[in-house]
């Protein structure tokens, strides 16, 4: 599931986290994958605790989700934390790949919504604009030619 690929991404390397987490539709996980909503708000919550952090390891992310949530079944939080961990992320360029195709659908999401506000009068012209250019901001690659 891509989610927990982000995830595991996101607890290996806080600065990816940074970067997309405006991105992320929480909302969603929330209302359809539950558990892992959770683990997302704990890593949230410990980054936010944690200034300094740029990684979470298991036992961290462990003892965050302790202290947050009431722990019915220890063997499968255990069980899936496991399975977060052992997700493969050495191919980060695909997933950010991956992450910036989603950043790119929720900001055109964004303004879909936007423009129908602007039509109904709920928004404003610049609230729009400035959402089409965080769409069209894309970071420099520096490529160089080969003679």
């Amino acid at each position: 599931m891509i989610e927990e690929i982000i995830l595991r991404l996101f607890l290996e390397d806080r600065k990816y986290l940074d970067k997309y987490k405006n991105y992320i539709r929480l909302n969603y996980m929330k209302d359809n994958l539950s558990n892992l909503y959770k683990l997302y708000i704990t890593m949230f919550n410990y980054y936010t605790k944690y200034k300094d952090k740029v990684i979470i390891n298991y036992n961290d992310m462990l003892v965050e989700y302790n202290l947050n949530y009431t722990v019915e079944d220890k063997e499968e939080l255990s069980s899936y934390l496991n399975r977060i961990y052992a997700i493969d992320i050495s191919n980060t360029e695909s997933i950010v790949q991956l992450l910036n195709k989603h950043k790119d659908k929720a900001i055109a999401g964004d303004i879909a919504k936007l423009a129908l506000d602007l039509e109904d009068g709920t928004a404003s012209k610049e609230t729009l604009l400035n959402k089409l250019k965080e769409l069209d901001s894309t970071e420099q690659i520096t490529t160089t030619k080969h003679q």
